[in-house]
Parts: C-alpha cells; sequence; structure tokens
C-alpha cells in the first residue's frame, strides 16, 4: 500500500504570506528554488501610504545616514519609542541588510541591558 503524500497548504493572512504548514511543503519550498523559482515568504513591508506621518517624517530623516547611523538610531528608538515604531522604521527603510543588523544589535544591546538591570543572568 503506498504512503499518501501530505498536499502543501500556504496561509495566507494581512501580515504573513506563503508561511509553510508542513515538512512536505519545506520540501516544494527547496524543489522550487533549485528550480530557479523564489518561494513567496514572509512578511512585506507596509505600503508607504499607509505609514503614519510620524513614522514617515523619521523614515525620511534617517534614510540619508550611512547604514552603522542607521541601525543605532533604530535601536534608541526601540528603547525610547517601542520596538513596534522602530521596526515599522526599519521596514520604512526598504534596505535589508539594514534590518538585519539592527536585529543583531538590538539582541546584543536587550541582552546587555537585561544583564545590567539584573533581569537576565550571564551565562
Amino acid at each position: 500500500m503506498e504512503k499518501e503524500l501530505a498536499i502543501p497548504k500556504i496561509i495566507e493572512s494581512p501580515t504573513k504570506t506563503g508561511i509553510l504548514e508542513t515538512e512536505s511543503e519545506k520540501l516544494t519550498e527547496q524543489s522550487a528554488e533549485t528550480h530557479g523559482e523564489a518561494p513567496q515568504v514572509g512578511v512585506p513591508a507596509p505600503a508607504q501610504d499607509d505609514q503614519p506621518p510620524e513614522v514617515l517624517n523619521k523614515i525620511k530623516e534617517i534614510k540619508n545616514l550611512d547604514q552603522e547611523h542607521q541601525v543605532q538610531t533604530l535601536c534608541e528608538l526601540s528603547f525610547q519609542k517601542g520596538l513596534s515604531y522602530a521596526i515599522f522604521v526599519a521596514r520604512g527603510l526598504d534596505n535589508p541588510h539594514v534590518l538585519d543588523a539592527f536585529h543583531d544589535t538590538l539582541t546584543d544591546e536587550l541582552r546587555q541591558r537585561l544583564i545590567q538591570e539584573d533581569k537576565l543572568e550571564e551565562l
């Protein structure tokens, strides 16, 4: 008796598109990559029109800074105005390198602050 193959299902919602649901879908994604098709996974950046004016102004303010200063500004924003605000600004910059560097730097800074405030033990 043959084993029944799982049919891939893709979940689509307003915030996430193309999220893989089963292991067989991961294989489908890998197959697509080897055949030159890019899988549609991830969360797209919000359209510029959907951003509050305050976020748009901050994007314009830091867009012309070098990457290092953009990342530092985004980290400062996350502690001053909140993580969601900083993420909206980071996505609005439309630069995956800055977004990745922001994530790396923020996790390091957050860890250090939690250790300093005795909310996390240093290993």
